[in-house]
């Protein structure tokens, strides 16, 4: 494709036809919404620039867009707390935050959050999670 733009100006309908044919032909794996230099079909995070394309937990979602990191939020961090190397850090508070949160009835955790609170896996944050936890804390399950 060649645009020729001289000092008097230029054709807008040849540039307008030339533009729309480069479109037409290139199609959707061409365009980037978020301008990071990723094609939106090959953007881990397409609406975030991101041209790192970094991806931590490696789930296909770009850290820069991604809520649930996968390597803190594991079952027994709900509260996403990490140590300095970013790994997850379970404690007595872990316990308490899944006690407040005990059948949420207007469900304000997150999935990622209830997930990580949701021990025993049975898609219910109840009691039993609590001491599920409590006993794999003090059997020392959890390397901390």
């Amino acid at each position: 494709m060649e645009i020729v733009y001289s000092q008097m100006g230029f054709n807008e309908t040849l540039l307008m036809n030339t533009l729309t044919a480069a479109l037409d032909s290139c199609g959707a794996p061409c365009v980037d919404i978020d301008g990071d230099g990723i094609t939106t079909s090959e953007d881990n995070c397409p609406n975030v620039l991101n041209p790192d394309q970094l991806d931590a937990d490696q789930d296909g979602v770009g850290d820069a867009c991604d809520d649930c990191n996968d390597l803190i939020f594991v079952i027994g961090n709900p509260d996403g707390s990490a140590i300095s190397d970013n790994g997850p850090t379970m404690n007595v508070l872990d316990i308490l935050f899944i006690s407040d949160n005990i059948e949420m009835e207007d469900n304000t955790l997150s999935d990622c959050v209830f997930n990580a609170a949701d021990i025993t896996e049975d898609g219910v944050l109840n009691t039993i999670d609590v001491y599920a936890f409590a006993t794999m804390l003090t059997n020392g399950d959890f390397d901390n």
